[in-house]
This record gives structure tokens, C-alpha cells and sequence, in this order.
């Protein structure tokens, strides 16, 4: 049984400190940040199944990354579940109270809010387990609950979604939203989530270069799998 202290959300000092070792030269090379890493998590502790870390942590490290037994990645790893388990805790808590943990840029000499990381991490977070997210690209209304973090994460937009993300000020406009996107995403999975416990891949992986699933007509590797 996990014990209350890997539930408790990371302080303020431990997010720092997890933030400087994933870009330090200390962490494999490919590692996600820490907003990547928020995204990528609350995509998966809001989605519908329960992902083992054995499946998931492997992708915060990118690929072809075997786990060393190296006291920074040891702690790294602890934090890294107790910000998952934090995360869940917190949805399941209050789900309006969920905030991601951003990035900030500046232009024209004033700092903006940037959900790009955050929302690639998400992206890649349901690219994991794409065929359970199924039911959600069948329903529409639910499905706008992902706008702002497509338009956000992807790489791939038509010129109309370019133009809703062209500059600082209109991509923080967005990162506005995500709180609200989360909720309802969270929302939308829990009569799933109780039904689904774990999830352990025993399907074909989508090829990176097969049209993606979710039906947006651009390849995996360019939509969900990015």
C-alpha cells in the first residue's frame, strides 16, 4: 500500500529541484522538462485507464533510455511519481482547482504564459494509450475540450488555428483555458476510469507514418503521436 507522503503535492522547492536536474546535463538526453512532464502526467491520470509507470516512465526519459541505477535519477523518479500521484489527487479532489505548470516568455517586453511544452506532454501523454481515448474523438462536444491544447502541442495546424496561436499574447489566451479543458476532460472519463484498472499494450502500436485515430486525417507522428 502507497503511504499518504507519495500522495503529497511537491513543494515549491522540490519542483525546483526536479525542474533543474530534467534539463541538467545529469538527466539522459531527450528528457522531458518539468511542464512537458505536468502535461504528459495529467494526461494520463485524467484519461480514461490507469497507465502502469513501468509503461510511462521510460517516455520521460525518451527513447532508447535504460533506467541507471544513479542516485539523481533514483530521486528524479520519486518525484516524478509523487507528482503523478499528486496530480491524481488533486482531480479527484477538485478538478476546477488543477493548475499546469507552464513555462513563461516574453515579448515585446512583457512575460506570457506558453503552453507548448505542456500541451505536447499531454499529447504525447494520450498517444500512449490513443485506442482508449477512442470514445472521446466520437463525441464532439467532449472532443472541444482538447482545442486549446491542440492547438497549443501539435505541429501540424491549418492556417485558421496558426492565426489562433500566431503570437505570445494569444497562445497565453489559450493556456487560460486548460484549466477548464482538464476538468471536463476528467469529467467526461470517470464512469471509464472506473472500469478500467490498468493498462498494458496488447495491440499493435499505431505506426508513426498510419493515418492517426483520432481522425484529424494527419499521420500519428504528426497528431497524437507527436
Amino acid at each position: 500500500m502507497q503511504s499518504l507522503d507519495s500522495f503529497t503535492a511537491l513543494s515549491d522547492a522540490e519542483l525546483d529541484e526536479l525542474g533543474a536536474f530534467l534539463i541538467s546535463p545529469a538527466a539522459p538526453a531527450g528528457t522531458m522538462a518539468l511542464d512537458a512532464l505536468d502535461g504528459f502526467v495529467t494526461a494520463l491520470v485524467a484519461g480514461p485507464v490507469t497507465v502502469l509507470p513501468s509503461v510511462w516512465l521510460p517516455r520521460v526519459w525518451g527513447e532508447g533510455f535504460a533506467r541507471a541505477a544513479d542516485a539523481g535519477v533514483e530521486r528524479a523518479v520519486e518525484l516524478i511519481l509523487r507528482h503523478a500521484n499528486s496530480r491524481h489527487a488533486q482531480l479527484k479532489s477538485d478538478a476546477g482547482a488543477y493548475r499546469p505548470i507552464l513555462s513563461e516568455v516574453t515579448w515585446r517586453g512583457r512575460g506570457y504564459a506558453d503552453g507548448e511544452a505542456w500541451a505536447w506532454g499531454f499529447l504525447c501523454g494520450i498517444g500512449l494509450v490513443i485506442e482508449r481515448w477512442q470514445p472521446l474523438f466520437d463525441v464532439p462536444e467532449a472532443l472541444a475540450a482538447l482545442e486549446p491544447i491542440h492547438l497549443l502541442g501539435s505541429d501540424e495546424l491549418d492556417e485558421a488555428e496558426q492565426e489562433a496561436c500566431k503570437n505570445p499574447s494569444r497562445r497565453a489566451k489559450l493556456c487560460e483555458r486548460l484549466t477548464d479543458s482538464v476538468e471536463r476532460l476528467w469529467r467526461f472519463w470517470e464512469p471509464y476510469r472506473g472500469a478500467v484498472t490498468t493498462h498494458r499494450r496488447d495491440t499493435p502500436k499505431t505506426g508513426r507514418n498510419e493515418p492517426c485515430t483520432c481522425g484529424s486525417q494527419r499521420k500519428f507522428k504528426r497528431c497524437c503521436g507527436a
